[in-house]
């Protein structure tokens, strides 16, 4: 059997079986299609994410930005939102929902018991909601008359990821973009070059909530 494998000839078809396997791996990383493919399957990891921590950033002016709402979510029902007011950005409201008790914060900082039911989280088995829209909408409109362009590979503040441009129809500029962490498949951030606004994202299925102190009492209805 050794000396089958050191024969010349086998030799070289191991080398050709092996430059083929990478050639057929390239192709299917690299090839037409490659980015749809990766689309879908960071769509199916985003229906089986459990939780993750999210920030949105609007633009002020060219130069600079603003984180206008943070959002963390534990599936099925636990949350912690802030958000700043659409007619005043300097107004920010948070509120939250943990472990069957629901709260919000006054103005003095302090936090309250506030009344709710357990909430039905839109995202949970769905992914984040970016744009208006949840992640990948338009999915086979993107295949059918769009395309994906794949970028470049770029070292984000929770991990490395490869960028995806996406079209839905004929256009100088994407609708958006997207960076997808490869192992996972998972979004770490989406840019929409029409609005200027970014979304970004970490500890996807590994977030923990704990649930605020409170040190003021719910005024009487």
């Amino acid at each position: 059997m050794s000396n089958s494998l050191n024969n010349p000839k086998s030799l070289a078809v191991i080398g050709v079986f092996g430059a083929a396997l990478i050639a057929a791996y390239l192709y299917y990383e690299y090839g037409p299609g490659s980015g749809y493919r990766e689309l879908q399957a960071s769509q199916a990891a985003l229906h089986e994410a459990k939780s993750w921590r999210a920030i949105t950033k609007i633009p002020l002016d060219t130069s600079t930005s603003m984180v206008s709402h943070t959002r963390e979510i534990v599936c099925p029902t636990d949350y912690v939102d802030s958000y700043a007011e659409t007619g005043d950005l300097e107004k920010v409201h948070r509120r939250a929902y943990i472990h069957g008790f629901g709260y919000s914060q006054l103005p003095d900082g302090r936090w309250i018991n506030s009344a709710g039911t357990s909430p039905k989280l839109n995202e949970c088995g769905k992914g984040p909601i970016a744009g208006g829209g949840f992640l990948y909408w338009g999915l086979r409109q993107i295949e059918i008359s769009g395309k994906v362009l794949r970028g470049e590979r770029e070292r984000t503040e929770h991990g490395s990821c490869v960028w995806f441009h996406i079209y839905t129809r004929p256009a100088e500029t994407p609708d958006y973009s997207v960076c997808i962490e490869g192992f996972s498949h998972l979004p770490l951030e989406v840019r929409f070059p029409s609005s200027g606004d970014e979304y970004f994202y970490w500890d996807w299925n590994r977030t923990t909530l704990t649930p605020p102190v409170v040190t003021a009492v719910a005024a009487a209805p």
